[in-house]
């Protein structure tokens, strides 16, 4: 049997992003003893809920009111809508006979944009580019429109994409063409400056300030080149006429040295050919007188001797012929067997962290088992980050888990999520999970149709408390035959409790 009884002042409640509602409880004590109870909210809406007396002590059949008070922060993650909530009412000498009073909070609508331009100036001659960023910490999606304008009208800003969605916590990129109206040869460059504008429903509009430098066509110092090649030009045409009037001035003195070395080239011929006339003559005269003398000693002789017997010599030549046998030598070939080298992998065990992602998969729910924590494995305080890889089988959801240990508390300030894969369909959603609820409230949802990364600052901190889990579910039910996988990237400051 119930020991008290609740009431609301109000059961449906309204609070904007960053503002404070309340509601008082009124509890009554319907036991026949003095009894002490304690006052508290639970559901989602408990991690931003202050309770002004926790403990009531009440005599039989009195009452007292306490004040509930809800503070939602502005943060792009709490997303707008009706959450219910419930003020818990336990006896200590009677906590079965515990009492639940439910209501709704309603979250509103806020949006909240910050661009930057990348670069801020540019610097062309016919044209100039600018790259534009525009962070959205809303906690509903935004059309935003980009336009440029330029008050003396001198340049011509063409935006591309002209509109984006921004999505809650994301940031989109958008490029500008700026094309001078008119160009000039030379002088000085010229400095313009212009408007980049954002503007979109219920938000103020971003107005950027921005600067054009055009340069000239003709770069500085374009025109003394341009005279020296002209001057170059007309010394090589001038060049040119000089040698060619030398070589017409010279020419008729080389045609006559050139007739005068024929004509004594064809002298030298014609008294080397009577020299070689008289030669012939002189050794025809030496021939005769050499056969005239020798008839004379021939008729001497015979005159002398009546009987002359002359023995011809005969000579034997003899020939020799030495054929000498070619030699052929035989050319050895080696070949040398390959050699098979077999590559020797070697695995190194990677060291054990403190963060534990336990994954599983089904084909038609998710099974994750919580890793225990245990003081032995408190963060230490100071910056922290780590990572979880999640990876699913086409068709099933698999899930990575991140328990804040006992006695520490994790501030996140930036998470990062990196596509591995391709997979049309499927996706990768971020949550937290507090201690005891049961199951994780999702915050992000990104698809992994397309290998991309995002990076997903946080100006107001995540605070996750001791017990609660970071939860990364991916979903690769989206049909075919490709396995899906991702990677979170996670840090922040870990604070460590006092007593933990």
């Amino acid at each position: 049997m119930a020991s008290a009884v609740i009431l609301l002042s109000e059961q449906n409640l309204f609070a904007e992003p960053g503002g404070v509602v309340s509601c008082q409880v009124q509890v009554h004590n319907v036991s026949s003893i003095v009894e002490q109870f304690h006052v508290e909210v639970v559901g989602e809406t408990a991690q931003w809920a202050t309770v002004e007396s926790e403990v009531i002590s009440l005599f039989p059949n009195t009452s007292r009111e306490t004040v509930v008070t809800w503070n939602p922060p502005k943060v792009w993650y709490v997303h707008p809508g009706k959450i219910p909530f419930g003020i818990r009412v336990v006896a200590v000498n009677n906590p079965n006979g515990s009492v639940t009073e439910e209501g709704l909070l309603e979250i509103g609508e806020f949006r909240d944009l910050k661009a930057e331009l990348i670069p801020e100036v540019t610097i062309g001659r016919r044209r100039g580019k600018l790259g534009l960023a525009i962070d959205s910490f809303s906690n509903v999606a935004v059309t935003a429109t980009v336009s440029g304008r330029d008050q003396s009208d001198t340049l011509q800003i063409v935006p591309k994409p002209k509109q984006l969605e921004l999505l809650p916590g994301t940031t989109s990129f958008t490029h500008l063409r700026i094309l001078p109206r008119r160009r000039y040869l030379r002088g000085p460059q010229r400095n313009s400056r212009f408007k980049v504008t954002v503007a979109a429903d219920n938000v103020d509009p971003i107005v950027l300030d921005a600067t054009m430098l055009q340069k000239p066509v003709l770069p500085k110092g374009s025109l003394l080149i341009l005279a020296a090649l002209i001057m170059l030009g007309v010394w090589l045409l001038v060049r040119n006429e000089i040698k060619n009037a030398a070589v017409a001035a010279i020419q008729p003195q080389l045609a006559n040295q050139q007739h005068q070395n024929i004509s004594n080239q064809m002298k030298l011929n014609q008294l080397s050919k009577t020299a070689t006339k008289a030669s012939k003559q002189a050794s025809e005269a030496t021939k005769k007188a050499s056969i005239a003398a020798s008839i004379a000693v021939r008729k001497s002789k015979s005159s002398a001797t009546s009987t002359t017997t002359t023995a011809a010599p005969t000579t034997t030549t003899s020939t020799t012929t030495t054929t000498a046998a070619p030699t052929t030598t035989a050319a050895s070939a080696t070949t040398a067997a390959p050699t098979t080298t077999t590559p020797t992998t070697t695995t190194t065990a990677a060291p054990t962290t403190t963060t534990t992602a336990v994954s599983s998969t089904t084909s038609t729910s998710t099974t994750t088992t919580a890793p225990p924590t245990a003081a032995g494995n408190q963060l230490t305080p100071g910056p922290y980050s780590n990572a979880i890889s999640v990876a699913a089988a086409p068709g099933q959801v698999s899930q990575g888990l991140f328990v804040v240990p006992t006695g520490n508390e994790l501030d996140l300030t930036d998470i990062i999520i990196e596509n591995l894969t391709q997979v049309t369909g499927s996706t990768v959603q971020v949550g937290i999970q507090p201690p005891g609820a049961p199951s994780p409230k999702y915050f992000f949802e990104m698809s992994l149709s397309q290998l991309t990364s995002q990076d997903f600052p946080l100006s107001t901190p995540l605070v996750l408390p001791q017990g609660a889990t970071f939860v990364i579910t991916v979903s690769c039910s989206g049909g075919g035959s490709s396995a899906c996988g991702t990677n979170v990237y996670f840090g922040g400051t870990a604070q460590l409790l006092s007593g933990g």
